[in-house]
């Protein structure tokens, strides 16, 4: 899997768990300890979200980073 494909899949999956939530782009970045800005590049696909963004997913939220990375 290439870089582009691998962030593409990342960002929708991001999306996905922030409506499920039913959050804004503000509180979601505030989860991760960054700011909007930051957090929507993430959902974008324009930026890798940092690792420590995938430990609080699993950790606090219950996301699979088997399913987050590899789906």
């Amino acid at each position: 899997m290439d870089r582009k494909t691998l962030l593409k899949g990342i960002s929708s999956r991001l999306k996905k768990i922030r409506l499920e939530l039913g959050v804004s782009h503000e509180k979601m970045g505030s989860y991760f300890g960054v700011g909007r800005t930051s957090y929507t590049k993430n959902e974008n696909g324009e930026t890798f979200p940092h690792l420590c963004s995938f430990n609080i997913l699993g950790n606090n939220f219950g996301v699979s980073l088997d399913w987050l990375i590899l789906s």
